[in-house]
This record gives C-alpha cells, sequence and structure tokens, in this order.
C-alpha cells in the first residue's frame, strides 16, 4: 500500500480542487485518483516488506506543481510553499491570484520555472524572485498597471529573449493597454554601484576608507556586504556617496571581498572588491621532527608579501640540497603550511634548526631541536631509532637504481630566498 501511494505522489502532478472561499495557496486541496492532500498534508504509511514505517511529507513530492481555475486564491503570503524545499516548476494559471510577498519563495532555492499566466496580478515586485536562478517566469495576460514596479519584468524578459515578449502589456494612467516594451515610465531606471578603488590594499594595524557611488532611478538603498569580517568597521549609507571605514585592519582580513550593492524596485547591481593586507611574517607553528616516507621539520608561516625562508643549522646558514631542502605543500592565502625535509639525517645531523622568515614589513624567526639519531657507540643508543635508520638506508638505496629524474626536487617558497648547496647530507 505504501508503495502504491509514493507512486502516485511521485509519478504525476496534482490536480487542484476549486475553492469555495477566499484562501491562500496552502489551502487548496489537491487529488489524484482517490488522493485528497493539502499543501501542508503528511502521509504516514507502512512498509510490511521492511518492517519499518515510513513518513512520507509531500515537500518530497511537489517537485511540479499545478494550480489552476482558483478564483478564491488571491495570495502567496510568506513560506506558504516553505515546506515542499525541492520544488522546481510552480504553476498557477486562470485564477485569482492577486498578491505574491516579498518571502513567498525564499525557502524554494531549487524554483526554476514559475508561471502566474492569466491571473489578476496589477503590480510584482521582483524581490519574492531575485535570489532564484529562473529559466522561465511567465505572466502572460495579467492586467498590469504601467509602473516602475514592474520595470524589472521587461528587462528580465530582454535578457531572456522570450518570444512572449510582446503578449506583455500594461495599463497606463489613461486606460490605454501598452506593451511592455514600449512602456516609458519617468524616473524609473535600474541602479549602478561603484566603488571609489577596486585595489583595496592597507598595512596591518592601519584604517582605509572605500566609497561607493550609486545612480538609479528611483534613488537605490545602498548597503555593504561583509561577510566575515573581523576588524572594526563603521559605515554610512545615507549620503552618496555611501563610505565604509576599516579600522585597525587585521591581517586575518586579507583575501575577503566587500562589496557595495544598490537595490531599488527595477533591480539592483553590485561592485566588489578584494581587500588585501600586508604584514610582517609570523611563524605560528614549528615542531621536532617526525619521520615518513622522509624526515620533516613541520612549520606554518603567515605573511604578506610573500616571506622569504632562510633556516640555520647551529647558528650557521643551512645550504640546501635535494637531499634536504624546504617544501611548501600547502597554500591558503598568506598561510603557507609546509617543511624542512630531510632524507636518511643521521647523528651527524642532530641539533638547533632555526627559521627565519622576512618580508620589507618585517621578520620572524623560531627554532627547534631535532635528534635524528644517537652518537654510534653511546650507551644510551636507541635500538628502535637505529632499526628505522636501516630501513631509511635501504630505501636511499633503492632510490639510487632509478631514474634521477624521480628525485624529489626542492621548491623554495620564493626564488633565492634560501642558499642552495650542491654537496649530499653529511655521513
Amino acid at each position: 500500500m505504501g508503495e502504491d501511494i509514493w507512486h502516485l505522489l511521485t509519478e504525476a502532478t496534482p490536480v487542484c480542487l476549486p475553492a469555495t472561499k477566499p484562501c491562500h495557496i496552502n489551502q487548496i486541496q489537491c487529488n489524484r485518483s482517490a488522493i485528497t492532500a493539502s499543501f501542508q498534508t503528511s502521509l504516514l504509511t507502512s512498509d510490511q516488506r521492511h518492517g519499518r514505517s515510513h513518513f512520507l511529507t509531500l515537500f518530497f513530492v511537489f517537485f511540479n506543481s499545478y494550480i489552476a481555475n482558483q478564483q478564491k486564491l488571491e495570495s502567496i503570503n510568506d513560506n506558504e510553499v516553505g515546506f515542499y524545499v525541492g520544488l522546481k516548476n510552480l504553476t498557477v494559471v486562470d485564477s485569482g491570484l492577486r498578491f505574491v510577498s516579498h518571502q513567498a519563495f525564499v525557502k524554494n532555492i531549487n524554483l526554476q520555472y514559475i508561471n502566474l499566466s492569466r491571473n489578476k496580478l496589477s503590480s510584482l515586485s521582483k524581490k519574492p524572485f531575485h535570489h532564484l536562478g529562473l529559466s522561465d517566469l511567465i505572466l502572460l495576460d495579467n492586467p498590469f498597471k504601467c509602473s516602475c514596479e514592474i520595470m524589472w519584468i521587461k528587462k528580465f524578459q530582454e535578457t531572456k529573449f522570450y518570444r512572449e515578449t510582446w503578449d506583455l502589456y500594461c495599463i497606463d494612467d489613461s486606460t490605454k493597454r501598452t506593451s511592455l516594451l514600449d512602456m516609458k515610465v519617468p524616473n524609473c531606471d535600474l541602479p549602478s554601484a561603484k566603488l571609489s578603488s577596486y585595489n583595496i590594499t592597507v598595512v596591518e594595524g592601519k584604517n582605509i576608507t572605500l566609497y561607493c557611488d550609486t545612480t538609479g532611478g528611483p534613488p537605490p538603498n545602498v548597503s555593504w556586504v561583509l561577510t566575515n569580517l573581523v576588524s572594526n568597521h563603521e559605515s554610512d549609507t545615507s549620503k552618496n556617496p555611501a563610505s565604509l571605514t576599516i579600522k585597525n585592519v587585521s591581517s586575518v582580513d586579507s583575501g575577503l571581498w566587500i562589496s557595495c550593492v544598490a537595490e531599488n524596485i527595477v533591480g539592483e547591481d553590485q561592485a566588489s572588491a578584494e581587500l588585501t593586507v600586508f604584514f610582517a611574517p609570523n611563524i605560528t607553528f614549528i615542531e621536532s621532527p617526525t619521520p615518513d616516507h622522509h624526515w620533516c621539520i613541520p612549520f606554518t608561516v603567515k605573511g604578506n608579501p610573500k616571506p622569504t625562508l632562510q633556516w640555520f643549522y647551529e647558528g650557521a646558514i643551512l645550504n640546501e640540497s635535494k637531499y634536504i631542502c624546504t617544501k611548501i605543500h600547502v597554500i591558503n592565502q598568506s598561510e603557507y603550511h609546509g617543511c624542512l625535509q630531510l632524507d636518511n639525517p643521521t647523528h651527524l645531523n642532530n641539533g638547533a634548526y632555526t627559521l627565519l622568515a622576512k618580508n620589507e614589513y618585517g621578520e620572524d624567526e623560531k627554532w627547534v631541536n631535532a635528534h635524528f639519531m644517537s652518537v654510534p657507540g653511546d650507551g644510551d643508543n636507541d635500538p628502535q631509532l637505529f632499526s628505522l635508520a636501516s630501513v631509511l638506508i635501504l630505501e636511499s638505496i633503492e632510490y639510487q637504481f632509478k631514474d634521477s629524474a624521480s628525485f624529489l626536487h626542492c621548491a623554495q617558497l620564493q626564488p633565492g630566498s634560501v642558499s642552495k648547496g650542491t654537496g649530499s647530507m653529511p655521513t
């Protein structure tokens, strides 16, 4: 029984019964064969074969919803179809629809096709649809009043190159029927937004002010979009140009995008720029070496511009080669994760390793003590270390028989940042 109901619900589009009194969209009764359900009805069915119950809710079902001949249906209000998050196609035609609220489809992000033809819409805001990636919005034969509020429909139809465009009309103040393509409304223009700079650079700890100049009719409302901005900031959108001041800029905000949005009833425009923060290097992590395929002294360095790296061994510059070199594994904005890689180190390589990171704004250094192997003949020799060293030596011998192209070549963070040598690891 459960499977039969599921089949009926998913294989066809609901046919909705005419309402007998003024109603909302979620009060319309829809039927298919002997099944009658409202938009907010849920069905509980039992699947005996699997020995469990399934709670089948219609928001899984209504991918396509077709409503027609509902003269008492006058509005689609906030979230009335929000239960049906999978809804892709919505048709409400030949009905009495007069109003669609701004939040009507806020949860229906999968909507791609909406047909509201042959209703009683005299006006329609863009807000219910602005977050949707609609491929089709069909609004034929509605008694639209020629006004700035429906100018966005004209713009939308023009961008979609609909052949139905010429069938859209509005009624002007003299009750004359005018093609939407020929509609002209004074002081009714798409807004535009322009930033004072599209290359926002600032040194950490400094302040910066950005301006956004807007045009449009009616004058647009302006807002700043500052997703995840950590630094203190204040804005003034009461004037044109609008302003945004970021104070004591943090390096954490480097790489974030700042957007100015201008919106009126005709539409919206957005201008964006990336925030670049320059700051001195900071070695946030360094740790004693760990054995992997090679030995590795792991580290993390932050800095912008890209810092140069220099290693020191026991206070002297460390000459790098293909047997000991700096590797950067992950770059995240201005953060660099890597390691000093050592191939088959011995007791001769034990000691203090210091990392110096430097750019034009400053420098940072951290050191770590490394112990790879005990000195031969020392009574404190660790058998496990000798065992590990033996494995690494065997691996090294195996490498000698491979083509030279198989050796790992070391890539520095910045060319010339490390003094390179050609010698092999001391033995």
